[in-house]
């Protein structure tokens, strides 16, 4: 995959009847949001309703969308509060080579920036062949990454640790990260109103929640 840029649907996990994951729909609406004009797609955000879908069936989706010929496009979020089943998820994902993710730490519980450091230091020493984005959503898993969190990971793993989505809507906190690690680490927004003035700052792009409905709208938006 080349760096990321752009818009990237947040795309929605479609569940059938008996609300199970309807893999080929949910494979089908992500293929749609390229060909409409997404630079690409993430697969187990937030909005995919991550943590409410069954480690199988996330395994039987990653299975099928590495036939999909946009398979490149694809982010994987892994939206998994147990380190060991986020370990098993992206060694299934690398061995159909994806290697870009998306990873929030473990939700709900209370923690310091040395616990959230040990937890992605625990996970890439199992896991030498992946390119993380930090997801920093506050609102969800409970937890704001420090600029020192970020900074010591990067410095820890520079490989590894490529970027951050930020859905805190901090946008001076863009401007001292690009000032400390440089334009090579890839900054998006997951805030939709913030999108063309992160851009203007120095981010990269957005992960978008509106583009599952307005796909070619949100491309043209990104060249303005």
């Amino acid at each position: 995959m080349s760096k990321i840029n752009g818009i990237y649907a947040a795309s929605v996990s479609i569940l059938d009847e008996n609300l199970k994951l309807d893999i080929h729909k949910t494979i089908r609406h992500a293929e749609n949001l390229i060909k409409s004009g997404c630079h690409g797609v993430v697969i187990f955000g937030s909005t995919g309703q991550s943590q409410l879908i069954s480690l199988e069936e996330k395994f039987e989706l990653i299975q099928n969308i590495s036939k999909s010929i946009f398979k490149d496009k694809f982010i994987i979020g892994t939206g998994l509060n147990s380190l060991q089943d986020t370990i098993s998820l992206i060694k299934i994902s690398n061995s159909y080579n994806f290697n870009n993710f998306l990873i929030m730490p473990p939700a709900y519980y209370m923690y310091e920036d040395k616990d959230v450091i040990r937890f992605y230091i625990k996970l890439i020493e199992k896991l030498s062949n992946c390119k993380i984005i930090l997801y920093n959503f506050e609102k969800l898993s409970g937890y704001k990454f420090s600029k020192e969190s970020v900074e010591k990971l990067v410095s820890l793993f520079p490989e590894n640790i490529i970027g951050v989505k930020d859905a805190t809507g901090d946008l001076d906190r863009l401007d001292q990260t690009i000032k400390k690690l440089g334009n090579e680490f890839i900054q998006l927004t997951g805030e939709d109103g913030l999108a063309l003035e992160f851009n203007k700052r120095g981010g990269v792009g957005t992960i978008s929640v509106t583009a599952n409905v307005a796909p070619k709208l949100c491309s043209e938006f990104q060249k303005l």
